[in-house]
């Protein structure tokens, strides 16, 4: 699994795709000439830009390396697990905060030792 954005794709090239997918139709300015970004194509390791000029003319041909990321998001299994972590820590407040207050409660009792 691999990301790109806030999405995990099962293969490279479909990661890619996606990068690139946001990035077109975007207007560059190179040189003082604007360029309308398209993609060429896609592989597991390239993105092929092409760079048209909104004026008209020979548009630009830029190809660009990447590695696409794993994928990092969070599973339902990692949500589970930091869901129990949670409940732990109410578990332990909760745990100390009757020990607490046993022990001021036994504190607190003033005993006559029998005498009436």
């Amino acid at each position: 699994m691999f990301q790109a954005g806030a999405a995990c794709y099962s293969s490279p090239a479909s990661a890619l795709s996606a990068l690139a997918s946001s990035q077109v139709g975007a207007v560059i300015v190179d040189g003082g000439t604007a360029r309308v970004v398209g993609v060429q194509s896609v592989t597991d390791n390239t993105i092929i830009y092409t760079l048209t000029p909104l004026a008209g003319g020979v548009p630009l041909v830029s190809t660009v390396s990447l590695q696409p990321q794993p994928c990092g998001l969070l599973t339902a299994s990692d949500g589970l697990s930091i869901a129990w972590a949670i409940v732990a820590v109410w578990l332990a407040a909760w745990g100390l905060s009757a020990l607490a207050r046993h022990v001021r409660v036994e504190s607190e009792t003033h005993s006559d030792y029998g005498n009436t």
